[in-house]
């Protein structure tokens, strides 16, 4: 049968990485599996206003990058891109983004635990309040 209102429309695509595993597990002699970052794509078709995202299953091998992080490839250097994709004069080693990541964990964190440490003042206050007004 053939399709009906069938028209041909001018599209941009591409692959994109549309989430990020990082897999950090404690390094002990038990331990099996090993540091890795993993980068889960989804395929996007633009056409005008309209994005179409098809997303790609972790079961399709090839539709993800995996890359484990080993003292064999900490040192392995590659270019920086912009914004926009588009390279820069800089580079960065896994070894970087590692302490990159690491970095920004510890940031979060403390941003975190200043705003738990924030509320249970402010409940403790209000719970100081409550008291004496019994």
């Amino acid at each position: 049968m053939t399709n009906y209102n069938h028209s041909s429309v001018s599209a941009n695509s591409w692959n994109r990485a549309a989430y990020v595993v990082i897999d950090n597990p404690l390094q002990s002699p038990d331990c099996i599996r090993k540091p890795s970052i993993t980068f889960n794509e989804e395929f996007v078709i633009h056409t005008g206003d309209t994005y179409i995202k098809q997303n790609i299953t972790v079961s399709d091998i090839n539709n993800f990058v995996r890359e484990e992080l080993s003292p064999d490839n900490l040192k392995t250097s590659f270019k920086l891109l912009d914004s926009d994709g588009n390279p820069t004069k800089k580079t960065a080693t896994y070894q970087d983004v590692y302490n990159m990541i690491a970095s920004l964990y510890i940031h979060v964190a403390e941003i975190r635990d200043k705003r738990v440490s924030t509320d249970i003042d402010v409940g403790e206050t209000l719970n100081t309040e409550i008291n004496t007004e019994e």
